[in-house]
């Protein structure tokens, strides 16, 4: 930082070195919002423009498509209790998967909803009261494991 107030951006992580232009320290600055700003060749802030663009509306991301595969396997379910943490470890099988044990589980949406609904059948056919039932974050956690179809050797996931 100079005495003027000014600074000079370095090589940073996600911010371009700019030729070592200097910058008016301002509001944001001070408020840590400094973030996502790119230099031009002048010297100028400008924001991403890949980021103001809107994407298309009929384009899902993976987060509305995870919440959307996500929603027909909670409505199989019959106990609702823990939905948030379940579709956290939701996105985590179907993800990179889940580390449990020091081993990497990936599952497919497919294999969720069939272990799921296992365990679901497995319950009424022994006629288990619903307050038994375990609360789906707890299921999802490590218990949907014990429910997965077999898998066949050339089926194996990472």
């Amino acid at each position: 930082m100079t005495e003027e107030g000014e600074y000079i951006l370095m090589d940073t992580v996600g911010i371009p070195d700019c030729n070592q232009t200097t910058y008016q320290r301002d509001t944001q600055d001070r408020l840590g919002k400094f973030n996502n700003i790119l230099c031009s060749p002048d010297g100028e802030r400008e924001t991403r423009k890949e980021e103001n663009q809107t994407p298309e509306p009929d384009a899902k991301t993976a987060l509305q498509q995870d919440k959307e595969d996500f929603e027909v396997i909670y409505a199989v379910y019959p106990k609702k209790r823990g939905k948030s943490k379940a579709f956290e470890y939701y996105r985590g099988y179907v993800g990179k998967g889940r580390v449990i044990n020091g081993t990497r589980h990936r599952l497919d949406k497919k294999e969720i909803y069939l272990a799921v609904k296992a365990y679901v059948e497995q319950m009424q056919e022994v006629g288990t009261d619903l307050q038994f039932y375990k609360n789906f974050d707890t299921f999802m956690n490590k218990a949907i494991l014990d429910y997965l179809p077999e898998r066949r050797p050339n089926d194996s996931k990472s």
